[in-house]
């Protein structure tokens, strides 16, 4: 389940880091599409979310638990 969290996670950072790339390429213009905000900001609470999971797993000590 680690596994599963770890790249679900470096999945939604990919999609934060193509959409400011994005940012930087086109102009804040792009920033007032409503589904590129909305995609940013579940991205960014996603990644967020699965890098949470993991360092709570880790304190734990249970292995295979996230």
């Amino acid at each position: 389940m680690r596994t599963y969290v770890m790249v679900s996670g470096a999945i939604f950072a990919m999609l934060v880091f193509s959409h400011v790339a994005r940012l930087y390429a086109e102009g804040a213009a792009v920033a007032l599409e409503p589904i590129f905000a909305v995609t940013t900001a579940l991205g960014i609470a996603m990644s967020g979310w699965a890098w949470y999971l993991l360092r709570r797993s880790k304190s734990n000590g249970r292995p295979g638990h996230a």
